[in-house]
C-alpha cells in the first residue's frame, strides 16, 4: 500500500488512538558488522523482545539526484471546489476567484460545516479607512486535540495584501477547502481571509486590474494614484532600504507610488491588525525586544527551538523568498530559512528571491517577513505564486497544485522550524504486510535524503549545507506523534545507521497492532542531530 497522499495530521476519531495501549513490545534497532554485505548494502539485526530476531537490509546511496517522492500530493482539479453559480459571487471576468463578500461567506459555510476544526476572529479594532471594514482571522485547528506540554505548531498566512493579486486569497481559501475536507488538523494554520479588502473591492467594481495593488487611504495624498502599499508600511527596517549596485529598492515616498510606504510605520489600519494578531500567538520569549533593540541586534541568530511559520502569498513569478528584503545580506538564521526555502521551492521548480542569490531582484523596506522574522522571531517566507496578477481561470489549478504541498511541508515544521528545517526528508514511504509464525508483521521502505530537496539550480551545483549530512536515524512511532502527545511517546522502531549516505532507503518491520485502523508517524534524522519533517501514513493492523 503506498503512502496515502497528504501526511501531516492526526487522525483522532475512535479509529486513530494516540495511547498505544496494546501490549507490543517497543523494538531498539542495534547495527552489527557484517563482512559479507556490499559496500552500499549492510544488513541489521534487531533485537525484539519475545519475539524471532529480524533481518532488515539497508540499501544506501550517496546520491543527491534521487527526487523520486510519492509523498506529495496527487493533482487534482481544484476548480471543482468552486464555480459560478454556488452561491458565492465571483470576481468580474475572473469567475472563478470569490470576491471579498463571496470569501467571507465561504468561511462563514465551512464554520458552520466544521465547527470543531474551525475559528473565526474579527479584529475589531481596527477598521480600513474607505470603507471601515474589519479584517477577519480564519484559523483552522483540532479543538479536540488537547496539546501535548510543547503546544501546538503555529504557521500564519497572509494572502491578498496587494489588491491586484488576484490568485493568492482564492488559493489559501482552497486550501482551508482541503484541509477541512481531508484531514484534522494538528498545527494551527491561521490567516488573514483578506488582507486588503478595501483595495478588492475596489477592483470589483471596475478599478484598474493592471495598477492597483495598494490600500484605499487617501490622507493628504493630491494624486488620484493614492494609497499606501502595506507591505512596505511595517516597523523593521521601516524607510531603510539599503541601495547598492546589487540592491535596487522598491519602497518610496511618493504617496502616488504602488509601493510609497506611507506617512509612518504602522501608519495603516490593514498593517496594524496583522502585526497585532501576529504578536498574539507567537511566543513573547523568543523575542529580542522592541523595533528598536531588535535592530540592533539584528545580527543576532534566534533560538533554534522558537516556533512558528509565516508565509505572505504574492503573485506573480514563481519564486520563493525569505529575509532580509531591506538589505541584500543574509540572516544570522539563514542556514535553516535557507533550507526551508529551498524544499519549498522544490515543489513547484521556483526560483529563490532570496539574499546574495542571482534571482533577487530588488529590495524592499518594511516589509512582512522583515518584521515577522527580525522582531518576532518567525521563521518568515513570501511566495511569489503562477504567472500573471490575475492568474486565468483555467490554469489556476496548476499553480495551486504547486503551491499546496509547499504550505503542507511549511505546516510540519511550524513547531521548531530552525531545527525541523534543516532535517532529512522522507521522501516516500511503501507500506506492505507480511505473516510471521507468530503473526501479522508490518513492513515499511522508506526512502530517506538531506538533500534530495535542498538541491537547486540557483545554487550552480554546488549543495547547500545543510543537505550534505549523512541519514543517521530512522524512527517510527505507532499511534503517537512525537512532537504533540501528550502522553510519553516513543519509538516502535528506531534504526541507527552507521554507513548510510546523504540519502537512504531502509526496510523496517514490526508486529501490527491489534488495533485495525493505525498511523505510523515516521521521522529522519542526519549526522548533525537535526530531525527532518515528521511523515504520517495510514496502515491496517490486526
Amino acid at each position: 500500500m503506498m503512502e496515502e497522499e497528504g501526511d501531516l495530521y492526526y487522525h483522532d476519531d475512535d479509529r486513530y488512538d494516540d495511547d498505544d495501549d496494546d501490549d507490543e513490545a517497543h523494538y531498539e534497532g542495534e547495527i552489527m558488522d557484517d563482512p559479507a554485505a556490499a559496500e552500499d548494502d549492510y544488513v541489521e539485526r534487531v533485537e525484539v523482545e519475545d519475539q524471532e530476531e529480524l533481518l532488515i537490509t539497508v540499501h544506501s546511496t550517496s546520491t543527491q539526484d534521487d527526487r523520486r517522492e510519492c509523498s506529495v500530493l496527487l493533482p487534482v482539479d481544484y476548480n471543482s471546489k468552486f464555480k459560478p453559480g454556488t452561491g458565492y459571487a465571483g470576481f468580474p471576468g475572473y469567475e472563478c476567484y470569490r470576491t471579498v463578500e463571496g470569501t467571507r461567506r465561504t468561511v462563514d459555510d465551512l464554520l458552520a460545516e466544521y465547527p470543531s476544526l474551525t475559528s473565526k476572529y474579527v479584529l475589531a479594532d481596527y477598521q480600513t479607512v474607505e470603507k471601515g471594514q474589519r479584517l477577519q482571522v480564519f484559523k483552522i485547528t483540532n479543538k479536540n486535540k488537547v496539546a501535548s506540554a510543547m503546544g501546538k505548531g503555529k504557521m500564519f498566512v497572509v494572502g491578498s495584501i496587494h489588491a491586484r493579486e488576484l490568485s493568492t486569497g482564492e488559493t489559501m481559501m482552497r486550501f482551508a477547502e482541503y484541509l477541512l475536507q481531508r484531514y484534522k488538523i494538528d498545527p494551527d494554520v491561521t490567516w488573514i481571509v483578506d488582507s486588503n479588502p478595501d483595495g478588492r473591492n475596489y477592483l470589483e467594481t471596475g478599478g484598474d486590474k493592471t495598477l492597483w495593488k495598494k490600500n484605499r487611504n487617501k490622507g493628504t495624498c493630491a494624486s488620484e494614484l493614492y494609497g499606501v502599499d502595506p507591505n512596505r508600511n511595517f516597523p523593521f527596517k521601516w524607510g531603510q532600504c539599503i541601495t547598492t549596485a546589487d540592491n535596487r529598492c522598491s519602497s518610496s515616498t511618493d504617496c502616488s507610488s504602488v509601493v510609497y510606504r506611507g506617512p509612518a510605520a504602522t501608519s495603516e489600519m490593514e498593517t496594524e491588525a496583522i502585526l497585532n494578531y501576529a504578536k498574539s500567538i507567537f511566543p513573547d520569549q523568543q523575542r529580542k525586544g522592541n523595533v528598536a533593540v531588535s535592530e540592533n541586534l539584528m545580527n543576532v541568530p534566534f533560538a533554534e527551538d522558537s516556533e512558528g511559520i509565516f508565509i505572505d502569498v504574492h503573485s506573480h513569478g514563481r519564486y520563493i523568498g525569505w529575509p532580509w528584503g531591506f538589505a541584500n545580506q543574509r540572516t544570522p538564521n539563514n542556514a535553516a530559512l535557507g533550507a526551508l526555502g529551498r524544499k519549498f521551492a522544490s515543489y513547484g521548480n521556483y526560483s529563490l528571491w532570496a539574499p546574495e542569490m542571482p534571482n533577487r531582484k530588488y529590495g524592499f523596506d518594511g516589509s512582512t517577513i522583515d518584521t515577522m522574522y527580525g522582531l518576532l522571531g518567525v521563521a518568515s517566507f513570501f511566495f511569489e505564486i503562477g504567472t500573471s496578477f490575475y492568474q486565468t481561470c483555467d490554469t489556476l489549478p496548476d499553480v495551486i497544485n504547486e503551491v499546496f504541498p509547499m504550505l503542507l511541508h511549511a505546516a510540519k515544521v511550524a513547531k521548531m522550524p530552525y531545527k525541523n528545517g534543516r532535517g532529512p526528508d522522507i521522501l516516500c514511504t511503501t507500506i506492505t504486510y507480511t505473516q510471521k509464525s507468530d503473526g501479522k508483521y508490518i513492513v515499511a521502505e522508506i526512502q530517506v535524503s538531506d538533500g534530495a530537496r535542498t538541491k537547486h539550480a540557483d545554487d550552480s551545483g554546488i549543495m547547500f549545507p545543510t543537505g550534505r549530512q549523512t541519514i543517521k536515524a530512522v524512527e517510527i512511532y505507532v499511534n503517537c506523534h512525537p512532537l504533540y502527545s501528550v502522553t510519553s511517546c516513543q519509538p516502535r522502531v528506531r534504526r541507527v545507521l552507521t554507513s548510510a549516505g546523504t540519502s537512504t532507503t531502509v526496510t523496517m518491520q514490526f508486529k501490527a497492532p491489534n488495533k485495525i485502523f493505525n498511523v505510523m508517524y515516521i521521522r529522519a534524522i542526519d549526522s548533525e542531530q537535526y530531525a527532518g519533517p515528521i511523515t504520517a501514513s495510514k496502515f491496517v493492523g490486526g
